[in-house]
């Protein structure tokens, strides 16, 4: 078992659009987010920080920055960001916006990360016999195309 760097690559990648933020924290709470119209109209396709969802957390959290990925969101205040888990439906819709099929109007759930997920928590990975002996599988995935990525090109937000 191999104990994780409490959010050492994730605050990097969090510093590459707020260099301010020192600490990320997991969210405690769930949040219910709700995007408008007027979200829609004033959003930016394949943005973090100012796509439809972004505008409404950002209006919903009074926050002073907020960072939407595919599976992760971010919500930014002063110099301390806390992280959510999207929920299926999230990245969906934001697979759908950045294609330029707009963001449904509507109320989006925010979770606090489980527990096997949370900054600092164990990591064990499996093999084929299911034993946990820190050896990883390769295996395929899948990228899907025409969506945000968190870093672009040499670390620099895309």
């Amino acid at each position: 078992m191999k104990k994780r760097q409490i959010g050492s690559r994730t605050l990097a990648v969090v510093k590459a659009f707020f260099p301010q933020v020192t600490t990320i924290k997991d969210a405690t709470r769930p949040a219910l987010v709700e995007v408008t119209n007027e979200d829609n109209t004033h959003a930016d396709v394949k943005s973090h920080r100012t796509c439809a969802l972004a505008l409404a957390c950002k209006r919903y959290f009074d926050a002073d920055g907020v960072i939407i990925g595919l599976t992760t969101s971010y919500i930014v205040f002063g110099k301390t960001a806390h992280r959510y888990k999207n929920a299926g439906t999230v990245s969906r819709e934001i697979t759908s916006f950045d294609r330029k099929a707009g963001f449904d109007v509507g109320f989006y759930h925010l979770s606090p990360p489980c527990t096997s997920s949370r900054l600092g928590a164990d990591r064990h990975k499996a093999t084929k016999s299911g034993k946990n002996t820190g050896t990883s599988l390769s295996r395929f995935r899948h990228f899907t195309t025409g969506v945000r990525t968190t870093l672009g090109r040499k670390g620099v937000p895309a």
